[in-house]
């Protein structure tokens, strides 16, 4: 009875959503870090918010 009940609490559950599902997880975070590269490289888009540079709105009065 004792040996049942160790099995049993140490048997592994497992992925409940599946291996096939982790894996179509994981191509699909690839292709998005993969687009964000293409945008930054290619197009010129910068990722850090640091990056960006804005405009100074104050007006100095002379």
């Amino acid at each position: 009875m004792k040996d049942q009940k160790k099995l049993e609490e140490h048997e592994y559950i497992g992925n409940i959503w599946g291996w096939k599902f982790s894996l179509w997880g994981l191509v699909f975070i690839l292709i998005l870090v993969g687009l964000l590269i293409y945008r930054q490289e290619v197009l010129g888009v910068p990722i850090n918010q640091e990056m960006i540079t804005t405009p100074n709105t104050t007006e100095t009065q002379d």
